[in-house]
């Protein structure tokens, strides 16, 4: 049974498909433990599409393997609830998983090229799902899969289905990994990185490949991206990830007109635009991201941000309600409107 939320707005209850609880991802490592996933909690419904952002080592592919229950049972310490449509995702058994894999949840991969199979034809690694969780026989799964080579826009699908992946370009290669994703119309997408390593043309038409998508099969999605730019018009809602934790959550609108998170404005300030002159110098975060097994105290972006104060240090802040409707941030000193931090939120002392 799907769980129901307050739409936007109030009033009306919208489907939420998944629903995240304080999730905790831990590995244990030599010298300490690593927290990879840190307590974060969200929900999505059905329809709906989620940008989730953040550096690299932030913990967003983890995020989306817990959600998946594709972690190793052995050597990762896993807590907190993943529902997909009311059931548990990580009661499951491994069988039962590999049922929900391809049926209800599709991954589109960050490389394809790894996520091909390199000895197998195309047509067979496209038919495999059709077979196994659709029943359908050879001839049918063939056809099928030049059907789904045809949607996601490849051309001379039939032509295709004999070739290998190191045959095709980049940018077919992922589309071939979308086909495969939504091979078994799943009620959820998930998209970790698909634009990596293609140039922007191609990115661009990957992008608008899922969103229709998205639209023509009433599918929700997680789109995990590096990049703010790439998530501003095919993102519904937008989870801004530093170590491990949701830093800022807002709709897409919101959180453009109005950052309040410092790391947030940092992101946004490093992708380069159009209206700057030629051999304008590219803004970048000072500093690297924590290590994740040797976490600082308090704020853990306190040592790169530029309006931390010695306060920031002391104690970690939780995600608190902006002025804006369901907007979200974790900063005792947020960014105001004008770019100046203000004092900490009423009843917040540091």
């Amino acid at each position: 049974m799907t769980a129901e939320a307050r739409a936007p707005g109030g009033g009306v209850t919208i489907e939420v498909l998944l629903d995240v609880e304080e999730p905790h991802t831990r590995f244990p490592v030599a010298g300490g433990v690593v927290r990879a996933v840190d307590g974060v909690s969200l929900q999505l419904a059905q329809g709906r599409t989620l940008g989730i952002v953040g550096e690299s080592g932030s913990g967003k592919s983890v995020l989306i393997r817990s959600i998946m229950g594709l972690l190793p049972r052995r050597g990762v310490h896993t807590s907190g609830s993943v529902r997909l449509a009311g059931r548990s995702i990580l009661d499951l058994t491994d069988d039962e998983l590999s049922r929900v894999w391809g049926r209800e949840i599709g991954l589109v991969p960050q490389d394809p090229q790894t996520a091909l199979n390199p000895v197998l034809r195309v047509g067979r690694q496209l038919a495999e799902p059709l077979r196994r969780h659709l029943g359908m026989g050879r001839r049918e799964a063939k056809d099928r899969a030049a059907e789904l080579l045809a949607q996601v826009r490849v051309p001379d699908p039939r032509r295709r289905l004999d070739q290998f992946p190191h045959e095709l370009s980049g940018g077919l290669r992922q589309r071939v990994a979308i086909a495969m994703a939504i091979a078994c119309c799943p009620r959820l997408l998930l998209a970790d990185e698909p634009t990596t390593a293609l140039d922007v043309t191609v990115q661009a038409q990957i992008l608008d490949l899922l969103a229709d998508i998205i639209t023509d099969q009433d599918m929700s999605m997680i789109l995990v991206t590096h990049d703010l730019a790439v998530i501003a018009n095919c993102a519904d809602e937008v989870a801004v990830m530093y170590a491990g934790k949701i830093v800022e959550r807002a709709p897409t609108a919101a959180l453009f007109q109005d950052v309040r998170m410092p790391y947030t404005e940092a992101l946004l300030e490093s992708i380069p635009l159009l209206s700057h002159p030629s051999h304008t110098r590219l803004r970048s975060i000072s500093g690297a991201p924590p290590d994740p097994a040797r976490r600082p105290s308090g704020c853990p972006f306190h040592p790169r941000c530029p309006y931390a104060r010695t306060d920031c240090a002391r104690a970690e802040p939780t995600l608190q309600p902006a002025d804006l409707a369901e907007h979200e941030f974790a900063c005792w000193f947020p960014v105001s409107p004008r770019g100046v931090t203000t004092a900490p939120a009423e009843g917040k002392s540091v």
